[in-house]
């Protein structure tokens, strides 16, 4: 098959998005499919030269303006556009600093002005950010591209997003314009499913969920035999998506040693057992992981989003910490779909759930739990589940 992919980010960054994004294009890749790539320039980017991008037919980037670029500089532009894509920008961007921002505004002038003579088999377009369904939208309905499919992802929802403001109909109103343009739309959390159909019925019957695939394969075990083992929590975590406390006060409270490695607003001390840290960079932090004997998978205060994370630590054969949050019923179906794969110690978020779960852990007693990949979560098998589940 011939696709192509829209992805509004610079692949280069170091975040969870693009780690997802690079994993879905290499899916595409492994699976023998001609693949073509149109994402943002490095310019003005602080990138990371460890990650690793695949190597796709042809990748199509456009600039994102420089810090000191002025906003004349898209009026400048648009005088190379054709009348039908500078209405479309107009009528797309007059909110666009309560939407999509100046970055994006700048971005989507430049890379709409992409076309191509390919057929394609199929168009996805990957986000966050939302941008990357915005260019799909635009050079689709300008048939600048051509192609009879095109399936968006939906890494996090939008408007129901923890990260967005609540309340903004603008993003409401456009994220049910996209939706309404796709022939398929996939999430990746059977919760982020049931919301989105719920709040937006007009588009459900086109909705279903299939998980995230991991981004490396990392078959290094813990060779610590004790009940001395490190734990590790790495990633994110605002007071308002993640309440990590409970895990804190569990390790500080019964002496497990526990590295917390992530940005947020939250102000904890190191401990005797303790060590906290910033975001690292992706080497840095393999390095970190590969010498964590247990991984922690913190799920959200609410809304059912599931964080990258899950699917990357189970491409490990580490034992899995799996601390469910969120509503009662929101908790049930989250253990009810991951239980299945046998992959993972579940424990609420309280001290004291936690600390029972770290105890069964350092035990060595993983009864009906076997610390292997999850294959299911690779690139290839998500993106061969995701092209034939039509």
């Amino acid at each position: 098959m011939k696709i192509l992919f829209t992805v509004g980010s610079c692949l280069e960054i170091n975040n969870s998005a693009n780690l997802c994004h690079i994993a879905y294009i290499r899916g595409a890749v492994e699976a023998g499919h001609d693949v073509d790539v149109i994402s943002m320039s490095s310019k003005g980017c602080l990138t990371d030269d460890t990650i690793d991008l695949p190597e796709v037919s042809n990748m199509y980037v456009y600039d994102a303006p420089a810090i000191n670029e002025s906003s004349s500089s898209v009026r400048k532009l648009s005088k190379l556009l054709s009348p039908e894509i500078k209405a479309k920008l107009k009528n797309i961007f007059y909110h666009s600093d309560s939407i999509y921002g100046k970055t994006a505004e700048t971005w989507i002038s430049r890379a709409s002005a992409f076309k191509s003579d390919v057929r394609y088999d199929a168009v996805i377009s990957l986000a966050t950010p939302y941008s990357g369904h915005l260019l799909a939208s635009i050079l689709i309905g300008n048939k600048n591209v051509i192609t009879d499919r095109w399936i968006q992802i939906w890494e996090d929802p939008w408007s129901a997003d923890l990260y967005v403001a609540k309340g903004n109909d603008d993003i409401r109103r456009e994220e049910a314009r996209l939706l309404s343009l796709a022939d398929e739309i996939f999430y990746v959390s059977p919760l982020t499913l049931k919301y989105q159909k719920e709040l937006f019925p007009e588009s459900s019957d086109k909705m279903k969920w299939h998980p995230l695939p991991y981004y490396y394969r990392n078959s290094d075990v813990s060779t610590n035999d004790s009940s001395d083992k490190v734990f590790g929590y790495f990633g994110d975590y605002y007071s308002f998506s993640r309440d990590i406390k409970p895990l804190y006060g569990a390790a500080s409270m019964n002496g497990t040693k526990l590295k917390i490695i992530g940005n947020t607003d939250l102000k904890l001390e190191n401990t005797e057992t303790v060590t906290v840290k910033p975001r690292i960079g992706l080497g840095e932090l393999k390095t970190e992981e590969d010498k964590t004997d247990v991984l922690v998978f913190l799920s959200n205060l609410k809304g059912g989003q599931i964080p990258g994370k899950l699917y990357q630590y189970s491409a490990t054969e580490k034992p899995i910490l799996f601390i469910l949050d969120g509503t009662d019923e929101e908790k049930h179906i989250l253990r009810q779909t991951f239980e299945k794969y046998g992959r993972y110690v579940f424990c609420d978020n309280t001290e004291g759930s936690i600390s029972e779960a770290m105890k069964t852990i350092k035990s060595g007693v993983f009864e009906g739990i076997s610390n292997e990949c999850v294959d299911e979560f690779s690139p290839l098998n998500t993106i061969n589940g995701i092209l034939g589940a039509i």
